[in-house]
């Protein structure tokens, strides 16, 4: 099966999902309660054992009746999608008859590269066969189903809870060819999701951009700030949650693996001369990985809604703050603002500048319907266009690179900086790219 074949031309009505955990089954759920052209699409749920399709069978369970409750789906659609249209099985050959595969196993690198090369050897040759990853080299992952599919194989980025959660970063490794990534923006469609088109780098847009938001906001508790200030900062402005909120919901855990796959938490390996903060860290390290533990930044207790204050927190990063020497300040909520969302633009900058994202309006997109970015300020581009302006966003930037040099998302972009010098609107960006000017909106992605 894993011989060369032409671009898919009929349409798609059997996906597999290869993972039956939290995003598996919501991806399973999505998928079930998709607007398609046909009948509905049939459902291939892989997993390694039948513990975990059980377990995913709950979860999925609860994601359909959960959007029963929002009317979102009949009570006889969901019955008749889990009775008619779902297979679950332990069977990786069961993929064989699927048009599209979505792998949503976690986040390594080497296993989802043997799971491309076992699907290389099971699926249709003009399958189209996707990775969920938030963070992960799309190319690498290609390279492990071989040349003859590169063309047919990209990334879809889900966010959780993958049955709610409207975005879909849809990443263009180097090789997927038009139809690919056409027929997967029609899947994306017809799940009611919002598909954008990204480049293929750590993170994408969405996570790359994040990364100095959150980096900020634990420099900022290393000099006297705690996590309740700055998100209620960050939700006073307008996200839905702060860093710390997110990280417990997401799981600390999920950062903590990603800062060691960059050899970010041994000093051994770290960058020399390069700020880092540790405290997310030995959160970690003592077990408060978030709601799935009972405890994070914040505790929780199922009788109280809601995050609440947990002075051990506040101690162990009191006791950071000592060990490392800190200088302390008074943090206000204007430089919570400024700390987390100008680096988060500037890095937002980089996209464009690198052809990870195709246009500003783009950036907006992922971070309105993904990151809990208030809609009303129209995204963090936007924002920085309109509210802060150009100028005053690169001279605060500029201000922050020479208290903070060993920190290197106060770099400037070169586009920003371009811009602001020259006092252009953002809708100029394109003008100031070599190779960009002409391109009507859209980048070479």
């Amino acid at each position: 099966a894993g011989a060369a074949g032409a671009a898919r031309s009929s349409p798609v009505g059997v996906i597999g999902v290869v993972g039956a955990g939290t995003m598996g089954s919501g991806i399973a759920t999505s998928l079930l309660t998709a607007r398609s052209k046909g009948p509905g699409y049939r459902v291939v749920l892989v997993d390694t054992s039948q513990k975990g399709l059980d377990r995913g069978m709950a979860l999925l369970e609860r994601g359909l009746k959960s959007l029963e409750k929002r009317g979102r789906v009949s009570k006889a659609a969901r019955e008749s999608a889990l009775a008619e249209r779902l297979t679950t099985t332990t069977d990786f050959n069961a993929l064989s008859a699927c048009d599209v595969v979505i792998e949503a196993v976690f986040e390594d690198l080497e296993l989802k590269k043997n799971i491309f090369g076992q699907l290389a050897q099971i699926c249709a040759p003009d399958a189209i066969l996707c990775t969920n990853t938030s963070t992960l080299d799309v190319d690498a992952i290609a390279a492990a189903a071989g040349p003859s599919r590169a063309g047919r194989v990209l990334g879809m980025h889900f966010f959780s809870p993958a049955h709610l959660m409207r975005l879909v970063e849809v990443v263009r490794g180097g090789a997927t060819d038009r139809p690919t990534l056409e027929a997967v923006l029609e899947l994306t469609r017809a799940m009611g999701k919002v598909g954008v088109v990204v480049g293929n780098c750590d993170g994408f847009v969405g996570n790359r951009v994040l990364d100095p938001y959150s980096y900020e906001a634990s420099f900022m508790l290393e000099e006297g700030a705690m996590p309740e200030q700055v998100d209620g900062a960050l939700k006073t402005y307008g996200m839905a949650m702060g860093p710390f909120e997110m990280g417990d919901l997401a799981g600390n855990d999920i950062g903590w693996l990603v800062r060691k796959s960059r050899g970010l938490t041994d000093p051994a390996t770290r960058p020399a001369n390069i700020r880092y903060c540790e405290i997310g860290d030995k959160m970690c390290a003592a077990g408060r990985l978030g709601h799935k533990t009972g405890k994070g930044w914040y505790k929780y207790d199922k009788s109280v809604k809601g995050a609440i204050v947990d002075g051990e927190v506040a101690e162990l990063i009191k006791e950071h703050r000592n060990a490392v020497g800190a200088p302390q300040h008074t943090v206000t909520d204007a430089e919570v603002i400024e700390r987390c969302l100008y680096p988060l633009v500037n890095e937002a900058f980089l996209t464009l500048e690198e052809s990870i994202a195709a246009r500003p309006s783009d950036i907006d997109v992922v971070y309105t319907n993904g990151y809990g970015f208030p809609d009303w300020r129209g995204g963090p581009m936007f924002w920085a266009e309109t509210e802060v302006g150009l100028p005053r966003l690169l001279a605060t930037i500029r201000r922050y690179q020479a208290e903070f040099p060993n920190v290197p998302h106060w770099r400037p972009s070169q586009l920003l900086v371009n811009l602001a010098e020259a006092n252009e609107p953002l809708s100029a960006w394109e003008a100031h790219l070599p190779g960009r000017a002409g391109l009507p909106g859209r980048a070479k992605l």
